[in-house]
């Protein structure tokens, strides 16, 4: 079982380029590149990503854990507030743009509370999709964690 210790903020190397480009207020914008690449900054195999995207302020989504599937998650507009929870503690992560991502290892309970305007949120998981992994309900969840704890 895993517990908030193994849930990590991840540092991705970032690159900045200010470049003046010709937009309808004609301000200077800041280019930004992060590459994010399997069993190196990403500390897995991703078998999957998707975004979830144009989340409007004070929304929120997750609300579940999962057996098996390890996640990332990347802030790419907004902030993101992703609280997370082991059975017996939780703890707020903060996230706001594509350069900071958070791991979250199987058996981690977590709600995604949008705090911008506007949200989009990327995730990378090393599972395909499989409704059988996920564990819907809170009850649920602490059922889980009581049956599996002694493993």
């Amino acid at each position: 079982m895993y517990s908030l210790k193994d849930v990590k903020l991840i540092n991705f190397e970032t690159f900045y380029k200010k470049r003046r480009l010709i937009t309808h207020a004609f301000k200077p914008t800041r280019e930004i590149l992060t590459a994010y690449t399997s069993n190196d900054n990403v500390p897995f195999n991703f078998k999957r990503m998707f975004l979830i995207g144009n989340v409007k302020k004070n929304s929120s989504r997750g609300s579940h854990a999962h057996k098996k599937t390890k996640q990332i998650f990347i802030c790419f507009d907004g902030t993101i507030h992703v609280r997370c929870f082991d059975g017996k503690k939780s703890k707020i992560f903060k996230l706001k743009d594509q350069s900071l991502g958070l791991f979250i290892p199987p058996t981690i309970w977590y709600d995604i509370l949008y705090k911008g305007k506007k949200n989009t949120i990327m995730v990378f998981t090393d599972k395909k999709y499989s409704i059988s992994d996920y564990i819907e309900t809170k009850i649920e969840y602490l059922n889980f964690i009581k049956k599996n704890e002694s493993f």
